[in-house]
């Protein structure tokens, strides 16, 4: 049976590693954001955010197992910083397929980055059975430059699976 003491010193030790970390917090962002001072604001925000997930998600295990004394704010953040740094976050599994997760894209050394809006709208038309022509008419571009630029998105599309290699692409 508990009784209402017991209670009272579980609720009183889950307030204390919330005021434990808190105690440690401005030290933790403090590390953080010079450990990501030379990214762009956005993207630095970001990080700090994530790294001060990471340092919390880690006390809470240091908590749990009672080892709170090891819980040093420059020794959380420095692995924070580390598994941001590998494309690893907080809450979200690790997929090396998914080319827009930071950790694929730190795996397997590729650069995403967007379509224009022309070519973005050609690639929508065509995807959507647009044939050669209309999509020439639509755009204002001859049946000739969509074909080129339907080629030119084909094979980047091979060689981001890795089918360059393997000689899939037509020759130019």
């Amino acid at each position: 049976m508990i009784t209402i003491g017991e209670e009272k010193k579980r609720e009183v030790a889950e307030n204390d590693w919330q005021a434990g970390f808190l105690a440690i917090l401005p030290q933790i962002e403090r590390h953080l954001a010079c450990a990501f001072r030379r990214l762009n604001p956005e993207a630095r925000e970001d990080a700090i955010q994530e790294g001060t997930v990471s340092c919390l998600k880690a006390y809470v295990r240091l908590f749990e197992q009672g080892r709170l004394e090891r819980a040093f704010p420059t020794a959380l953040a420095r692995f924070a910083v580390r598994h941001i740094k590998s494309g690893r976050t907080v809450g979200c599994r690790l997929n090396v397929r998914d080319p827009l997760s930071r950790y694929a894209q730190i795996r397997k050394r590729i650069h995403v980055q967007r379509l224009d809006r022309y070519c973005r709208e050609i690639a929508q038309d065509l995807a959507i059975g647009f044939t050669t022509n209309e999509a020439a008419k639509k755009q204002n571009l001859s049946p000739g430059r969509i074909s080129q630029i339907r080629r030119e998105l084909y094979r980047s599309w091979l060689e981001f699976h890795g089918a360059a290699s393997n000689k899939l692409l037509a020759p130019a």
